[in-house]
This record gives C-alpha cells, structure tokens and sequence, in this order.
C-alpha cells in the first residue's frame, strides 16, 4: 500500500513520462507511461530529499549520487 502519491501537473502531461510516483514503506516508485518502474531506496539517500514548489508546478531532488530531479508534479 502507498503511503503517498504524486502525479504528474497540467504542464507535466506533456513534458514527462511519468505516470506517478509512490513512496512504498521504504521505497521510492516512479512509474513510467511504458508501464516500467524505477525504484529508489531511500535509506541509500546520502541526505534529506528537497520538494520545491514553482507557479506551475512541484520537483523533487534526491539526494543520491546522481542528484536525481523529478520535476513537472502536481503541487
């Protein structure tokens, strides 16, 4: 069961790939159009993840090794 999901904004339908991202108990899902999953363990983050909100929509920063951003998400 998810503990929290996010979609894509307005903007994001047409920017992204993303169909939704879901924290699953330690687990952090993004799910794809294409039906692929990619997933992040979030005891591997080497600090806290940031949410930042823009006018149109909201992004978050992972605070892995590669500093993955998903952006274009409902606020």
């Amino acid at each position: 069961m998810a503990q929290y999901i996010a979609t894509p904004s307005w903007l994001g339908r047409f920017f992204t790939r993303i169909k939704q991202v879901s924290i699953e108990q330690n687990i952090l899902v993004v799910q794809f159009r294409d039906n692929t999953n990619q997933q992040f363990i979030l005891s591997e983050f080497n600090n806290f993840s940031i949410v930042q909100n823009s006018l149109f929509s909201a992004k978050i920063n992972l605070s892995d090794d590669s500093n993955t951003c998903i952006s274009f998400l409902k606020k």
